[in-house]
């Protein structure tokens, strides 16, 4: 190989690691769990969601759900027998609980005894 094509080969092998460095910043948990969770599935085992609308929220120790949203408390939409406490917390595919932390803090600092979820008139 000549040098002149082994340069024009460097740019795009930097290139393709910058790719992949950009990949595994944007959706580590594929590369670390596995796939990540579909819309509404149990993500208490990737961590993530596939859409990235969505975010995976806890609801308990055994159970996580890729959601657009999370309120704390019992979500009175779900079958009677499922109708037990939502945490809310956000999981992370890393393990850091940062974000869900602050989800937690914010829905608790604004939950009043029936202020959640607001009723039709209230929005």
């Amino acid at each position: 190989m000549s040098r002149l094509s082994a340069v024009a080969l460097m740019p795009f092998g930097m290139a393709s690691l910058q790719l992949l460095l950009e990949a595994v910043a944007t959706h580590p948990s594929s590369l670390v769990f596995g796939s990540c969770s579909g819309q509404w599935k149990n993500c208490s085992k990737s961590h993530c969601c596939s859409d990235s609308t969505f975010q995976c929220f806890e609801k308990n120790r055994n159970f996580a759900q890729c959601r657009l949203s999370c309120y704390m408390g019992v979500h009175y939409d779900e079958a009677p027998q499922y109708q037990t406490y939502w945490t809310c917390n956000i999981k992370s595919p890393l393990g850091s609980d940062a974000s869900s932390q602050v989800s937690h803090s914010m829905a608790a600092a604004c939950k009043a005894p029936g202020s959640w979820p607001p009723t039709p008139e209230q929005l």
